[in-house]
């Protein structure tokens, strides 16, 4: 199970169930490391729907959705795909930190250029003037969306209520039935399918082995 799987089937367990009150009570019967169980809990509530299909189907790794965290749904989605298409590894030392940080400084920049920076692939820069005006368009419509981003104010969290995280598990769920993915968090209209009590008792068991 992948980070953001355990912090989905965490929440479940605490949304779904009366016996939960607090999430601590769900950390106290699966006997895990409240800072670890943090952890899962904030990957599935930072972290995009789309991004979040991308880990369980292997194509991204929890060192790329942590280092992902911090941007809006929107830029998490759009990076994630360039590191996926351009295989930008999360290794250490490996690419993907010089990549967001080159993104970080200049987020108009063309991220396919700043990925052939941090691979060393050498690009060709063509003036302005010569491209063809439909192209211009779209450049000029990236920077506009890109300037719209960068304009969202980062608010602080606030305390994740029973009915927000219904709704998101609710949400992940949708998701993945669209994309014919699977999830471990379950809608409440499926909370007691095989899958989530299977997915609920894996994540036990994980616990208590790590204890």
């Amino acid at each position: 199970m992948t980070d953001a799987e355990k912090g989905d089937a965490v929440l479940s367990l605490w949304a779904n169930y009366d016996k939960y009150e607090t999430i601590n009570d769900v950390v106290e019967a699966i006997k895990a490391n409240p800072r670890t169980v943090e952890g899962w809990v904030s990957q599935s509530r930072r972290v995009s729907p789309k991004v979040k299909q991308y880990v369980i189907l292997r194509t991204l790794r929890n060192h790329h959705v942590r280092m992902l965290l911090k941007y809006p749904h929107s830029v998490q989605e759009k990076l994630a795909k360039v590191i996926i298409d351009r295989n930008i590894t999360a290794s250490e030392p490996g690419p993907l930190r010089p990549f967001l940080k080159l993104y970080d400084a200049n987020s108009q920049r063309d991220l396919n250029e700043i990925a052939d920076e941090v691979l060393g692939i050498e690009t060709v820069t063509v003036p302005k003037d010569k491209l063809p005006p439909e192209v211009l368009e779209q450049i000029n419509n990236e920077k506009e969306q890109l300037a719209k981003v960068q304009r969202i104010r980062k608010k602080p969290s606030k305390p994740i209520t029973k009915e927000q995280a219904r709704k998101k598990l609710t949400a992940t769920r949708r998701v993945a039935e669209k994309r014919g993915g699977k999830i471990v968090a379950q809608g409440l209209n499926n909370i007691e399918t095989f899958r989530f009590q299977r997915q609920a008792r894996l994540l036990f068991r994980i616990c208590v082995q790590d204890v």
